[in-house]
């Protein structure tokens, strides 16, 4: 401030030095995150007619530093169309609400590449008229393009549910036609010769026959479509549901030499799903029985446990075993075997 005589003269000039160390700094520091987080700053002056673009954004749209864009299209990239037309009702509705408004758009790069971004719209005003609209514009395209790979996942996930349930559906019911019949068929040669039941091989028949019909039951019941609901959890028996799997397995072939220990605790119950609880002790127990070692009395031991919130299941036997070293990454992959036999 300059102090001056009554013809005008100066005599004396007066000012204040204020420390903005502290604001510059942090103003850098928001820079800097804004530049790492790919957010631009822009701006449309109406009173002044003119567009400020930040570093940042140009580097978005792949405009050189020295592009000046025109007031009357600052937001000239967003491509032609549904995403242009979407811009254009975003800023009348900010301008409309007097408020923020936030889109999700694609723009068309300098370099012709398409891209996603986010842009934030803040309409300023001076009375009813609004004189500059201003915001921010952050590149968001590698997380739109993972969200939509995710997406398009999902829906080829449901997609293969879908198939894999009408088909389980396909399946159980042909299987329960064919099951139905069987059971007929045996109940008809049970009628023509009462003295059938005594031959072993028959009670076998009819065993494995009512095996079928309540496996292809619990195939029915299960809808691969849906989440595993309460409903379809039960309270089972491991020891006696382990026994009924060893007896039928044993119904067809029962190998000689061979020793089965149950050694789960009576009274050890499960509450679990009984389709799998089957599938799971049919297929250790088959295994360790069908890839037995020929030159060894096999012997299979099964125990069961559990430990603070965890229930464990063991099938040991004394088999061929398998090369884990060879075949390790395979364990547990579909229609895989690691022997001859």
């Amino acid at each position: 401030m300059i102090l001056r005589t009554e013809d005008g003269s100066p005599i004396r000039m007066l000012g204040a030095h204020t420390d903005i160390t502290e604001a510059k700094r942090k103003e850098m520091i928001l820079k800097r995150c804004n530049e790492a987080a790919n957010i631009g700053y822009w701006e449309v002056d109406y009173l002044n007619e003119r567009v400020t673009w930040s570093s940042t954004t140009k580097y978005i749209y792949n405009a050189c530093d020295s592009c000046v864009p025109e007031v009357h299209e600052p937001f000239c990239f967003f491509k032609e169309g549904a995403q242009k037309d979407m811009i254009d009702k975003a800023v009348h509705k900010a301008i409309a609400a007097r408020s923020e408004v936030k889109e999700e758009a694609k723009i068309i790069t300098k370099n012709g590449k398409e891209k996603w971004v986010e842009i934030l719209l803040i309409p300023e005003f001076k009375g009813e008229t609004c004189t500059k609209l201003f915001g921010t514009l952050q590149d968001i395209d590698v997380r739109k393009r993972a969200s939509e790979q995710v997406e398009e996942l999902l829906q080829k996930t449901e997609q293969q549910n879908n198939r894999l349930s009408n088909y389980a559906h396909t399946i159980s019911h042909n299987l329960r036609s064919q099951a139905g019949g069987i059971s007929s068929l045996l109940e008809l040669i049970e009628l023509e010769n009462p003295d059938i039941n005594e031959n072993e091989l028959f009670k076998y028949l009819k065993t494995a026959s009512s095996k079928l019909s309540e496996t292809v039951v619990q195939l029915s019941n299960i809808d691969l479509s849906d989440e595993i609901s309460e409903e379809d959890y039960e309270i089972i028996n491991l020891r006696e549901f382990v026994s009924t799997t060893v007896k039928s397995i044993l119904n067809f072939e029962e190998p000689e030499n061979l020793t089965i220990r149950n050694l789960i605790p009576e009274g050890f119950n499960l509450r679990t799903i009984s389709a799998y609880l089957d599938s799971i002790c049919f297929n250790l127990i088959s295994n360790s029985i069908k890839y037995r070692d020929p030159e060894k009395d096999a012997k299979i031991v099964i125990k069961a446990g559990s430990e603070a919130d965890k229930v464990w299941f063991s099938v040991q036997d004394n088999g061929l075993g398998i090369d884990l070293q060879k075949y390790g990454t395979k364990l547990f992959s579909l229609h895989t075997t690691f022997h001859d036999n």
